[in-house]
């Protein structure tokens, strides 16, 4: 029986404290760390997490503690490591406990014992590791025998075989007793990668992504947790899998921002695999041919050991890339006569071809010529996006739609044209332009369905396609040896969005997309179309030069005191009155520019309106904090988020802290 009968508990709440909670004695001896507990909180009751039990603290008179009402478990769902883990996500994200420890947790409240399907070995073929695979490989074994924390920037091209080390490392540290967590952007967009992991290791490998049923991920989750899986593969929220004795962390494309999570709370599961291997004194390996700026830097400055991969497998060439001016083809048009030309000649030779726009639908708005009037959404400050074939109006950010009208709403004009361009309709003015040619389309709008993208990468591994059009879906580490030619829509799509990162995202884009060209017999062929064929992104794009982006961007970033070269928080405001939340923001900079007086290295970026200024009916409005010393910078948001705590100008408005946040949108 606990001294004090007393348990500090979490739950999962935006609250930035703890709750003491009485331990019945029938439920006393039972209470350990990492219990999951129901307990009364106002006037109902919620599910909390025992994370403690005060010693020396004596219960505050001046009001009645509570009991905790039971226990729904027989034994806890954590550890007390994995409890560290959790404390420091919520100091260092600035994030309520028991929302950090609810995140990290499975529906484990829907019991169904329902199991995913179990893949067994299929004996996969092991393949002879090149020079450099073999180097990378000892280098990360050493380490592995070391027994102390090793973090490794492994920066290969596209077709470098990254994957095959990954396998051979995980393979040796299964036979020293130890489990892998191995991350992937989007598990389901990439089953290539799972199957050959599960082809090489077969029930040792537990998938843990959002496609599963709760009942899926729960069972995966116990397999974990009982030691049967040793292996698990899975999207972000798969760091937080309840391995024992872990060796190795794996971060596959660790470039890639659906690591990064938009909602509370905000962490990066990439960063987050770092904190956890040097927490098991364990081997993390951040693999990426277009690594982050800030991991290329910390392999730069020594902070990460760096292994380089510079040659695809068995000598196959880098795919040669041709740049295209498209000021000097007219803007109407939406293939230039060398893409065309590519196309044609693969078809021709029966080889496939991949085309990329990073954007869907089948134009960006409507707008009527006589008036100028553009159907926009209600609740957002953007265009409302054309989908040509449901004849809906839609926006891609709260989802409201409505019919497409011939006719203006604002002065009855018929002249009502689409403007801009959509993987819609690129895929239309193929099928008009290739009429015979087998066409697919892989977006949001063709994958909403459960299983609809691997029904059409199959399609396209069974050569059952000529030319698959997508979004940046399809740049995600696919495997196709019949692909020899890619074709770039537009470079300049995310070139000019309003982002310090605009130009890191559009050489990650364009690398990733051009390395899926040439990975088989045949060399593969690049056309990128684009208005700024001499910005630096695009020309290291094209000669895949890493180093030569890196200087460049690097030069502008420390001007201007840009990540690597200092810490961002944003502090975002949203709210349903633009009048108060144009306020509460004002309040929130003056607040900031007094306290800043008193701190040292910390500079107040705004406040100012979002680049999209409201979104589902929310009006938004931020301010970035940037300094050099990350432990000041969290002290001074802490501070500035308590003084907003003591003033009434903050009422109805939500304050969102993102601590290294990605989208600045």
């Amino acid at each position: 029986m606990k001294e004090n009968k007393l348990a500090e508990v979490a739950v999962p709440a935006p609250l930035d404290r703890t709750f003491h909670y009485l331990l019945p004695e029938t439920l006393a001896d039972k209470a350990a760390v990492g219990m999951r507990v129901t307990v009364p909180f106002g006037r109902r009751s919620v599910t909390g997490y025992i994370v403690g039990f005060p010693k020396d603290e004596e219960p505050d008179d001046s009001f009645e503690l509570k009991e905790i009402k039971d226990f729904p478990d027989p034994e806890p769902v954590f550890s007390p490591d994995m409890l560290k883990l959790y404390k420091w996500i919520a100091d260092y994200y600035i994030a309520p406990l028991g929302e950090v420890i609810s995140t990290a947790l499975p529906p484990i409240m829907k019991r169904i014992k329902k199991q995913g399907a179990v893949v067994r070995d299929q004996g996969s073929v092991r393949v002879e590791l090149t020079e450099m695979q073999r180097e990378a490989f000892s280098t990360i074994i050493a380490a592995m025998d070391a027994n102390e924390f090793a973090p490794y920037l492994l920066h290969g091209v596209t077709g470098s075989g990254k994957t095959e080390v990954y396998l051979r490392v995980i393979e040796e540290s299964l036979a020293r007793g130890k489990g892998a967590i191995v991350l992937v952007p989007e598990i389901s967009l990439t089953p290539q990668l799972l199957g050959r992991f599960r082809s090489r290791f077969g029930d040792k490998v537990a998938a843990l992504h959002s496609a599963l049923s709760d009942g899926e991920r729960y069972s995966e989750w116990m397999r974990i947790k009982r030691g049967e899986a040793r292996i698990v593969v899975g999207a972000r929220s798969a760091i937080f899998a309840p391995m024992d004795e872990l060796g190795v962390l794996v971060v596959d494309e660790e470039h890639d921002h659906s690591y990064k999570q938009e909602e509370s709370p905000r962490y990066n599961a990439r960063d987050l695999a770092v904190v956890r291997g040097k927490m098991v004194k364990g081997v993390v390996v951040l693999g990426s041919a277009t690594p982050s700026m800030e991991s290329y830097h910390n392999a730069k400055t020594g902070k990460f050991n760096y292994l380089n991969l510079p040659h695809r497998v068995e000598e196959r060439p880098m795919p040669q890339i041709a740049v295209v001016d498209m000021k000097d083809t007219g803007k109407r048009r939406i293939f230039s006569s060398q893409m065309t030309e590519s196309l044609n000649r693969c078809i021709g030779e029966k080889k496939q071809a991949l085309l990329f726009l990073n954007r869907r639908g089948f134009s960006t708005f409507l707008m009527c010529s006589d008036c100028g009037f553009t159907f926009g959404c209600p609740n957002c400050s953007i265009s409302l996006i054309y989908h040509q074939g449901e004849g809906l109006l839609r926006c891609h950010y709260c989802d409201y739609v409505q019919k497409a009208f011939p006719v203006c709403p604002a002065c009855k004009g018929v002249n009502v044209g689409h403007l801009g361009l959509g993987t819609e309709k690129v895929e239309d003015e193929i099928k008009k332009s290739f009429p015979d040619s087998r066409v697919a389309r892989m977006d949001r709008d063709t994958v909403s369905r459960k299983g609809s993208h691997e029904r059409i990468l199959k399609r396209m591994e069974e050569g059952d396609l000529d030319i698959l059009i997508g979004t940046q879906m399809v740049t995600k580490g696919h495997d196709y040896p019949n692909i020899t030619m890619v074709g770039v829509i537009s470079a300049d799509i995310s070139l000019n969005l309003p982002d310090f990162r605009a130009a890191e995202r559009t050489f990650q884009l364009l690398t990733q997309v051009s390395g899926r060209a040439g990975r088989g017999d045949v060399l593969g062929k690049v056309i990128i179309q684009t208005f700024n064929p001499d910005h630096y992104s695009i020309v290291a794009a094209r000669s895949h030069d890493l180093d030569g982006f890196y200087r460049e961007e690097t030069t502008f970033r420390k001007e201007l005191g840009y990540p690597p070269f200092s810490r961002l928080i944003s502090i975002r405001l949203r709210g349903n009155s633009e009048a108060r939340t144009a306020l509460a923001a004002n309040n929130l900079g003056e607040l900031a520019r007094n306290e800043m007086k008193a701190w040292k290295g910390v500079t107040i970026l705004g406040p100012s309106k979002a680049t999209i200024y409201k979104i589902r009916g929310k009006y938004r409005w931020h301010i970035l904090v940037k300094g050099k010393d990350s432990g000041k910078l969290h002290s001074f948001v802490r501070k500035l988020i308590s003084l907003t705590r003591e003033g009434s100008g903050f009422r109805g408005v939500e304050l969102q802290v993102d601590v290294d946040p990605l989208n600045m949108l």
